[in-house]
């Protein structure tokens, strides 16, 4: 008795008719049985004992009248933003407009403030410029107000 009539080994003819029956059988690609190899496949279930989808049909309701005293009542809630959190929500340098000095010439710096509305916004800057050269050095906001309407 030899080792090939022990052995039975598959020839690659015979793995691929294996791969196209197991491919039929699944409800899958060939090359998908290739690509996810043959035993994940044997493990999926079969095509025929898949059971079709089913159809799902919507509901439907009937809006119903109801009496002005039963109706929810809610009152809104009113609020009031603080700077602080206008200022972080802009995203915005906060800044006191102190007087600094130039680090062009080192002679004191007074800021602008500039007002301007953005969006119902009233934003305060303070900007600096040297005196000598007029260089602008920086800029940040004071102040952030919501104009009330």
């Amino acid at each position: 008795m030899s080792i090939a009539d022990v052995i039975s080994v598959q020839t690659v003819l015979e793995v691929e008719a294996e791969a196209i029956q197991l491919a039929k059988r699944k409800g899958v690609t060939p090359e998908y049985v290739q690509e996810v190899g043959l035993e994940n496949v044997r493990l999926m279930e079969d095509v025929s004992t898949v059971s079709a989808p089913t159809t799902v049909e919507a509901s439907t309701f009937a809006a119903e009248q109801v009496a002005k005293e039963d109706a929810p009542s809610f009152t809104a809630a009113q609020t009031e933003i603080q700077e602080e959190a206008l200022a972080q929500a802009a995203n915005v340098d906060r800044v006191e407009p102190t007087i600094i000095n130039s680090p062009y010439d080192g002679s004191p710096v007074r800021p602008r403030l500039i007002t301007k509305t953005i969006d119902g916004m009233q934003i305060t800057e303070a900007h600096w410029y040297c005196p000598s050269t007029g260089k602008f050095i920086r800029k940040g906001t004071v102040e952030i107000k919501e104009i009330k309407k």
